[in-house]
């Protein structure tokens, strides 16, 4: 876990740290899980840097700011992260500041669930 909060905090949006840190967690596929995920994102600095990390019942818990991107920047993230660390239990949830909808991805087993709604209908 302390590898992986790592990750998402000390990069400083250098692509090469974040590939390295990768790395130590997975020397097999990491590079590659490193370099798909880096090729997709905008700016290493902001979409994989999180604005916040803390632990809570033994879950870490990171928060991030993506913009008009982040349901598919969250969703590629927690791809990542199960390619990365198949037995990792990881979801998330977001909203839009100036959409009306909200976002929730679970996965079960290997299986990545999307839930979408439109926070003005609940």
């Amino acid at each position: 876990m302390h590898k992986l909060d790592a990750l998402f905090k000390e990069h400083q949006g250098d692509a090469e740290i974040f590939k390295q840190l990768v790395i130590t967690i997975n020397p097999t596929d990491g590079a590659e899980l490193a370099q798909d995920l880096i090729d997709l994102v905008d700016q290493v600095e902001y979409d994989l840097g999180s604005e916040s990390l803390h632990r809570s019942e033994g879950y870490s818990i990171a928060h991030f700011v993506h913009g008009s991107s982040g349901d598919e920047f969250m969703q590629a993230i927690l791809d990542f992260l199960k390619n990365l660390v198949p037995d990792i239990h990881t979801q998330a949830w977001g909203y839009g500041d100036d959409d009306p909808w909200e976002f929730w991805f679970k996965f079960e087993g290997m299986n990545l669930f999307v839930k979408m709604m439109n926070r003005s209908m609940t």
